[in-house]
């Protein structure tokens, strides 16, 4: 989607066209980033769920299968945690590609590119120390279930 996008914009950009098609492009992009940050946010939410549903349910409900659900649910976790982290990458090589063709003067009133760049690095930095954190778990689970 991210080409389609900057291939518009460049067009855009070399011919003449009026500022409401300009404006409705850029809105165009603003609605590009906000529903992939939407979607960065509900593959997270759903790792921590995932993540959190082990201890829980696994230990509570299934007894003798617990141990083989929890590795199989955490691996699922860690799999959606993944994938949002691949998006959030991706976005932040669109928003490095895009930046390139934006005039910020021009759409100082509908982009501002430079805080969506250190929102993106924030949460890619926030996705990998929660990558971080589940290993620790999945770490520490293990050698404490090994000395039982």
């Amino acid at each position: 989607m991210s080409s389609l996008l900057l291939n518009k914009y460049i067009n855009n950009q070399n011919s003449n066209n009026s500022l409401a098609e300009d404006s409705s492009l850029s809105w165009t992009i603003l609605m590009y980033y906000q529903s992939t940050l939407r979607n960065i946010g509900i593959f997270t939410s759903i790792s921590i769920a995932l993540f959190t549903f082990t201890s829980f349910f696994a230990g509570n409900y299934l007894y003798k299968d617990a141990r083989y659900m929890k590795i199989i649910v955490r691996l699922l976790a860690f799999l959606v945690l993944l994938i949002s982290i691949y998006i959030a990458g991706h976005l932040f090589i669109d928003i490095q590609n895009l930046k390139k063709y934006i005039d910020v003067k021009k759409n100082s009133n509908i982009i501002n590119i430079d805080s969506w760049q250190f929102l993106i690095i924030f949460i890619i930095i926030f996705l990998v120390i929660l990558f971080g954190i589940y290993l620790f778990v999945v770490r520490h689970h293990f050698n404490l279930s090994r000395f039982k």
